[in-house]
């Protein structure tokens, strides 16, 4: 009797161990990285925090799949928060989202609640999921901002995703990927049900780093765009070319320490120049402005956040320059002094001369719709002041900046 009860307990432990033993364990039995148990929910669903996190990494971004990635923290085995990362810009897109996961007593994963950032979407997004008997995600529901939309996934027998299904009120899309040896996204598709239109894009890659894209609409080849990296694995450059090569645009990418900097060049003429911080926060923007392809001017705009603002991201100053594109020379500048509460719309701005003497100030009247609907000015010493009475030249620029 006693031979039969050390039998069964032997059995049990190594019951216990073969449940345990994919999991990411320390000698003293905590869970460093995701849990590989599985909890049933019902007949046709389970929860599995290994599964979990495979199905979420590959749920979103779709056609830029590459371009991110995703890290966890985890407490003994659960994912507490999980951080996106837009890893092509090194330090700049690291945490561009924070999604918090809510658990129920059980265990189970229920809800996951994603951080907003102005630069991509806006609002908080809050997803929901329905899982399959392994635990992985086979439909996933997000709600922002009182819109809700759905999305069904299936799976390879290699738990790869290779499409994801949402009907909408007016129309239907699918999204298809097919994938290479080392588990690399080799295509990916779209097509919309209600407009008969469908979009391909093949990737080819060097070193595991996507160097080429094409894209075919409606099954004509469309463009191709090349990318290319420095030694840190960064993306430096993003060239855009149409068949033909009658049109060009090339994206190329600067990185110091405090600030990465992109420069938008189409046909050889610069167009724009965007500063981003860290989570690809933008800074400063710098539009060029031409006519007939001759340069007229740059506008350019800084920006400062604060997300208890409905507008969260907002200007704080404007420059205008004239010269050439590679010898900006400063007109003037503005400053925004200050804003309403409500649409956080500018209420008064300030004129000043290159030399930093101000010229002028105009204020705005704000209606109950966040609508600018008149603008007074005035001299820099208050006295009121006329369109009609700024001299020719300085309409050529302070109305530009102010606009």
């Amino acid at each position: 009797m006693k031979t039969l009860k050390l039998k069964l307990l032997i059995a049990i432990l190594l019951v216990g161990i073969a449940f345990t033993g994919c999991n990411d364990d320390n000698d003293d039995g905590y869970i460093s990285g995701p849990e590989d148990i599985t909890i049933a929910i019902d007949a046709t669903q389970a929860f599995n925090m290994k599964n979990f996190v495979a199905s979420f990494e590959q749920s979103f971004v779709s056609r830029e799949r590459w371009a991110w990635n995703f890290s966890h923290e985890y407490a003994n085995g659960k994912a507490i928060e999980t951080y996106q990362h837009l890893k092509i810009h090194g330090k700049f897109g690291e945490n561009i989202f924070t999604i918090t996961h809510s658990y129920n007593n059980e265990g189970v994963i229920i809800s996951s609640e994603r951080s907003s950032n102005p630069e991509f979407e806006g609002d908080m997004v809050v997803f929901t999921y329905k899982y399959d008997l392994n635990g992985f995600i086979v439909e996933l529901t997000k709600t922002s901002d009182g819109n809700i939309s759905v999305v069904d996934f299936t799976y390879n027998d290699k738990m790869q995703l290779i499409s994801k299904y949402q009907e909408g009120n007016n129309y239907n899309k699918e999204e298809v990927f097919t994938y290479g040896s080392n588990g690399e996204v080799l295509s990916y598709s779209v097509s919309y049900t209600n407009s008969n239109s469908n979009s391909l894009y093949e990737f080819t890659y060097l070193n595991g780093k996507m160097i080429k894209e094409k894209e075919y609409y409606n099954e004509t080849y469309n463009n191709d765009v090349n990318y290319e990296y420095d030694n840190q694995g960064r993306l430096v450059k993003s060239i855009w070319v149409e068949p033909d090569g009658s049109n060009e645009e090339t994206s190329s990418f600067i990185y110091g320490e405090d600030f990465m900097s992109e420069s938008q060049i189409e046909n050889n003429l610069l167009y724009n120049i965007y500063d981003y911080g860290l989570k690809m926060l933008e800074i400063k923007s710098w539009n060029f402005d031409y006519n007939n392809g001759l340069f007229e001017y740059c506008r350019t705009k800084e920006y400062a956040y604060n997300y208890n603002l409905q507008d969260v991201r907002y200007v704080t100053k404007k420059e205008f320059f004239n010269g050439s594109p590679d010898n900006l020379v400063l007109v003037g500048y503005s400053i925004i002094d200050s804003r309403e509460a409500t649409f956080n719309k500018k209420t008064k701005e300030s004129i000043y001369n290159a030399a930093g003497t101000k010229l002028y100030y105009a204020e705005f009247v704000v209606d109950s719709y966040g609508t600018i609907t008149a603008t007074n000015w005035f001299d820099a010493a208050g006295n009121a002041y006329q369109t009609n009475d700024f001299s020719e030249e300085e309409q050529s620029w302070i109305f530009v900046l102010v606009q």
